[in-house]
This record gives C-alpha cells, structure tokens and sequence, in this order.
C-alpha cells in the first residue's frame, strides 16, 4: 500500500512540474480532471470484471476491494462509490491541493449493463465544461493530454492494478474462466462424438500443456475428461494463488450422454481456498 501512495504522490509531483514548464501543457487542473477520470474508468473496470465473474454489479467498492481508492490518488478524491447497476460516482475534495475549478465537483460514469464486455455508456460532470470528459465514456485520455502526460498517468494506473489484491485476483479467475471455455467444449464434444474421454492434449487436438501458458496460468493439462488449470509461482500474481491448481471434470454415467455446452455437466476441484473459488467452483 505504501508503495502504491508513493507512487501516487509521484505522479501528482511530476504532474505539477510539467504544467509549469511550458503554457502548452496541461495545467494542474486539466492534470486532475482527467486523473479523476481514469479513475472512475479503473472502478467500472473492476466492477466489469466482478460482473463478468459473478453475473452481478458489486454492491459496494469494499466487494472489489477499492474502499480505500482515496488514499491511492494523493487525497483527490474525496468520494467514489458504485452501486448495484455499475454506476460510478467520484467526487474530488473540496480543498487544496486540488484545483479550485475542481473543488467539491462530482463525476458520473453509467456504464450500459446489458454491454459490460465494453466501456460504452454516459458520462456526466458538473464543473467546468472544458475539463469534462467526452459524454460517451469513449474517450481513454483527455484530447489535450501530451504524449509523454498520457504515460506518467498510465504508468500510475498500471502501478496501481499491479499492486491491488482485489483486481489481481478478478484478473485471475477471468482468465481462468476465458480460457476454460474452449478445452471444456472440445472435450464434451469428443466424449459426445467418441463415446470415451481424450487421453491427452495431443487427442484432443489441443497445444501442448506448457504452451497454453499466459498471463498467470502456468498451462492447461487434459487427461481423460478431466481440465486442470494450474497457476504460476511468480509475480504479480497473489501468493495465495501460486502453484494451485483448478481441474474441471465432464460428468459421466453409463447411457448417459452429457450435453455438449452443458455447464451443469462439469464438477469442479481445486486447491484454492473457498473465498478464492471460482463461481463455478463454490459449494452450492
């Protein structure tokens, strides 16, 4: 955490320094409007991911482990809140050192629910019109934002994900949850078409295990008609998730032919400690 308040302070620092170099760069208040509004964009993100995970809105910022998003942007913002539609809602302080133009005004992203694969919805501000961002959400950077501005606010931001339990462990089971989908229908569909399990990748018609290594999953190991993901042992993934390992089963009966695409056909068995389940993976 202290790393992360450091790194913020940093930005806000070098922030300051740029705008008074030179009347062509962004003023310290164009520098915070739109680092409050990467900000909101960083809270719809996670909210995305829980709802992708969990097929629901957080209820809370403390449900994606943001209640403290305060501390991390040197006391800009004196409020951010989601709500059960993935609403966002940031209010900066209404003290120095943020601007006084921005001082006690609030920022509201509505995200479309019914299309939370992607930023698309309404965005509003109540302070000065010139440092709103675009009314669609679409826009990533502020259009006066330099090139080398855009970098100090992006390397803040991917500071931040990298040093935030909550978003590291939605990261975490989305990946697992994306790259599942394809080697559990292939294997219903050998099983449905073959009437027996694949004995390995190679029968299946999938990469080798260790060349299905990504971001944080090691590999993907199929044997029989049994999945297993296992996650690496290396930063940045949290440590309670290194080594441990998820392995997906089709179930089978005699006579019985298992849906293809049939999620209630798989059991699931992991390593992972239950608050760290996958959705598929908890006990009813």
């Amino acid at each position: 955490m202290k790393k992360v308040i450091a790194i913020a302070s940093l930005v806000f620092s070098v922030q300051f320094a740029t705008a008074t170099e030179t009347n062509s760069k962004p003023s310290l208040e164009q520098h915070q409007a739109a680092m409050g509004f990467l900000l909101a964009q960083e809270i719809v993100e996670a909210g995305r991911y829980f709802n992708k995970l969990y097929a629901e809105c957080p209820h809370s910022l403390k449900d994606i482990g943001l209640q403290n998003i305060n501390q991390l942007t040197a006391n800009l913002l004196a409020a951010a809140t989601i709500d059960e539609n993935c609403y966002v809602t940031v209010s900066y302080t209404n003290q120095a050192p943020v601007a006084e133009t921005l001082q006690g005004k609030t920022l509201t992203i509505k995200p479309n629910t019914k299309e939370l694969q992607v930023l698309v919805g309404e965005c509003s501000f109540d302070g000065p019109a010139e440092l709103a961002p675009p009314k669609d959400c679409k826009s990533q950077v502020f259009p006066y934002l330099t090139q080398d501005d855009t970098q100090v606010i992006d390397g803040f931001v991917m500071a931040y994900r990298t040093h935030n339990p909550a978003l590291l462990k939605a990261d975490a089971l989305n990946e697992l949850s994306s790259l599942m989908l394809l080697p559990k229908m292939m294997v219903a569909q050998f099983y449905s078409e073959q009437k027996r399990c694949p004995t390995n990748n190679q029968e299946l018609g999938l990469s080798a295990p260790e060349e299905l290594s990504v971001r944080f999953l090691k590999g993907i190991e199929v044997s029989g008609c049994d999945i297993t993901a296992t996650y690496k042992n290396e930063a940045p993934l949290p440590n309670h998730f290194k080594n441990k390992t998820v392995t997906y089963s089709l179930y089978v009966e005699p006579n019985n032919q298992p849906s293809p695409n049939s999620d209630s056909d798989w059991t699931c068995q992991s390593d992972l400690t239950q608050a760290d389940l996958p959705k598929d993976c908890q006990p009813e």
